[in-house]
């Protein structure tokens, strides 16, 4: 007998893991008789390929992650002549994305921040103030940025992070997309306490479009820290 709770509990747990970035899809109408398993054997054996078991787990699972099947129950639930939409092993590699420790774009959008924050002498930070009665300082890190058309300036926004003042603690960073331009008057994510990145516009949904590690987590709040300290700021993180 299946236990379902532990199953979506997996589920859960790779759901969080698996990113769908950049991965292109076709759309295909269920059958009679087709499974998720069945389906992700069928699409990755393609041209005499044999997947092994693993590889089919993986894309199974990039399959529901990418049509909301987010539970055991959904992933058994294939209807006929439901549309749903398959990742294509053709386009963008999407074996990749089989690899669920696989680096999303928001989180090596923010590793390649941190690099640059690291290497560019003209970041600097500046407090955003938040009234006399809150808890939380906020903080907005620049640097300088010719755009080739004539402006240049200091400013160019690399990222902001808040911080609990009672607790000394990071509280959450926000910064942009370093591939393309997904808003042009907001940051692009969000990335919480806790490490799980999520997109802007899905800050009521809280979806993880990537999450660091304690490890990664530790390595930011030091660099941030360290930043701090460089211009002048008395706290730590």
């Amino acid at each position: 007998m299946v236990d379902i709770a532990a199953e979506n509990k997996y589920i859960s747990y790779v759901m969080d893991r698996i990113y769908t970035d950049e991965v292109k899809t076709d759309s295909y109408k269920v059958k009679k008789g087709d499974s998720l398993w069945n389906l992700a054997k069928q699409e990755l054996n393609k041209d005499g390929k044999k997947a092994s078991n693993q590889e089919i787990s993986n894309y199974m699972l990039l399959i529901a992650k990418m049509n909301g099947m987010d539970s055991y129950e959904k992933m058994n639930d294939l209807k006929y002549d439901q549309t749903i939409f398959l990742p294509d092993t053709d386009k963008t590699s999407a074996r990749e994305y089989l690899e669920l420790t696989k680096t999303s774009v928001a989180k090596k959008s923010l590793e390649e921040l941190l690099a640059l924050i690291g290497t560019d002498e003209s970041v600097n930070v500046e407090q955003s103030y938040l009234g006399a009665y809150s808890r939380y300082d906020n903080y907005n890190v620049y640097n300088r940025k010719d755009y080739g058309n004539g402006y240049k300036t200091d400013k160019h926004p690399l990222l902001s992070f808040t911080l609990d003042k009672e607790e000394g603690s990071l509280t959450s960073v926000v910064f942009d997309n370093t591939t393309q331009d997904l808003d042009r008057y907001a940051y692009d994510y969000k990335m919480n306490a806790d490490g799980k990145i999520i997109m802007k516009n899905d800050y009521t949904d809280q979806k993880s479009v990537g999450q660091l590690s304690e490890a990664e987590l530790k390595v930011l709040k030091d660099k941030l820290g360290g930043l701090l300290q460089d211009n002048g700021f008395s706290v730590s993180i």
